[in-house]
């Protein structure tokens, strides 16, 4: 089974050799290559073993596929322990984007982005809130499918913000991602 992945390079996993080798760490420098400890470089992580598939009695799976990014799998994960085992949670259900990550950021703006959302979402909302002292979620724009980023502008430097998305589905259903953190630079 290959699970090599080439988005991390020497200068992110500080490792000489940028062979990855499976789990897609950083382990073999070779003789001439800087030693390293087992440095694992996160969006390179993926489920090597086969297609696993947990359902409980309500008919509810969770479904872990093959290659699958294991950033992705714990934010499912996290939903499950939050929200319990339901249609948001459930890899058969309708249900928000789960890879829910921030491209650029600088002082004023931050971008987040989703890797994609089920196939019966009408529009998903960016939500956000600030870290400390929350007031309560503000919807910053809502999202036709098919887009995958969102930046939010005219933040406040150095300070921490969380977000979330909001999904709705063609029948009104309404499911939320995982709450992610991320601060605005100075």
């Amino acid at each position: 089974m290959n699970c090599k992945c080439n988005k991390c390079g020497m200068a992110k996993c500080g490792c000489a050799d940028s062979a990855l080798t499976t789990p897609c760490s950083y382990t073999d420098c070779g003789p001439t290559g800087e030693r390293c400890v087992e440095s694992f470089c996160a969006e390179c992580i993926t489920w090597c073993g086969p297609t696993t598939e947990v359902e409980n009695g309500s008919n509810y799976t969770f479904v872990v596929n093959e290659g699958e990014r294991m950033e992705q799998i714990i934010q499912r994960i996290m939903l499950v322990l939050a929200n319990g085992f339901n249609d948001c949670t459930s890899s058969n259900g309708f249900h928000a984007p789960w890879n829910v990550y921030f491209g650029n950021v600088n002082s004023n703006d931050i971008e987040i982005v989703w890797a994609s959302e089920n196939i019966d979402t009408s529009t998903i909302e960016v939500e956000l809130d600030t870290a400390v002292n929350p007031s309560g979620w503000v919807s910053q724009a809502a999202i036709s499918p098919g887009v995958y980023s969102f930046k939010v502008i005219n933040l406040v430097p150095n300070t921490g913000y969380k977000f979330r998305l909001k999904a709705t589905s063609t029948t009104g259903d309404v499911c939320y991602s995982v709450v992610v953190y991320k601060s605005t630079l100075p």
